[in-house]
């Protein structure tokens, strides 16, 4: 059945983002009790350098890892349509928009349980 098949394939993990998603960078502060030196204000310097790098590594990062989203979400689509034989059933896309819109803050899971529904409506048209 196209609906276990799917369920089995998101148990596996197969549309899990594997990447780690990246959270946000910050440097250590001095103690407020400690006078600004020439030491320390390039100190203050070389962080933040270091931290304008770790930034734009950052957000190289949360690119990478929307890009990975992104793309399971289309093998997740794809499979979808396969399984269930809409691969050019006519209204295939209003079937996704309807399921992912109203799924994808709950996960794959739920978006897999509203396209199941959806298909069967369709089915009996």
């Amino acid at each position: 059945m196209s609906y276990d098949a799917i369920q089995d394939r998101i148990k596996a993990g197969e549309f899990e983002n594997k990447l780690p998603y990246p959270t946000q960078v910050t440097l250590a502060t001095n103690s407020e009790h400690v006078r600004l030196t020439k030491e320390i204000e390039k100190l203050h310097e070389k962080e933040g350098d270091l931290l304008a790098e770790r930034k734009s590594i950052l957000t190289d990062m949360r690119v990478a890892y929307d890009d990975e989203s992104g793309e399971l979400v289309k093998r997740f689509r794809a499979a979808l349509e396969v399984e269930y034989g809409l691969e050019n059933h006519p209204k295939r896309d209003k079937i996704w928009i309807k399921a992912w819109d109203e799924g994808r803050s709950s996960g794959f899971r739920e978006v897999l349980n509203i396209y199941d529904d959806l298909v069967e409506l369709v089915s009996i048209l």
